[in-house]
């Protein structure tokens, strides 16, 4: 897929720490309400929400950045969704969420920021210029 393809594809917000774990490979699911038939890339924004609870389990057993510089507010990678599901077979499956299973995560070598939204949605054209900026100045990380 060409970078232009790929700036084109959509964006979902997730809570710190989980955004994080999900670009690091940790994460191989997000659980979700409701379900989604969407495929393929999706770009992972942190929210400016910090899950606290979660966040000082996944520090400890992950090594999350410290919550003072761990990004939020920003676009930090992407992960491909596989299938979504409900009682997938992971730690990180919540009961009666459904979960979006994802691989091939990749973290952006630097957050860009941008405002989130509920559910899916697309970067804007400043955002979407940031980002191939940052892609194009520093390979993003395969994890």
């Amino acid at each position: 897929m060409t970078l232009d393809a790929m700036l084109e594809r959509p964006v979902l917000s997730v809570k710190q720490p989980w955004a994080h774990l999900l670009v690091a490979g940790y994460k191989d699911c997000e659980n979700r309400a409701w379900p989604t038939k969407i495929r393929g890339w999706v770009w992972i924004h942190a929210s400016k929400t910090v899950d606290s609870a979660g966040y000082l389990a996944c520090r400890r057993e992950h090594g999350a950045p410290p919550k003072d510089v761990i990004p939020r507010g920003a676009v930090v990678g992407l992960v491909r969704i596989v299938d979504c599901v409900r009682r997938f077979d992971s730690v990180w499956a919540e009961r009666e969420q459904f979960q979006f299973v994802v691989d091939r995560a990749r973290a952006l070598p630097a957050p860009v920021a941008a405002k989130g939204r509920l559910g899916f949605w697309w970067l804007e054209p400043e955002t979407r210029r940031a980002v191939r900026g940052v892609i194009l100045g520093g390979l993003a990380t395969q994890r």
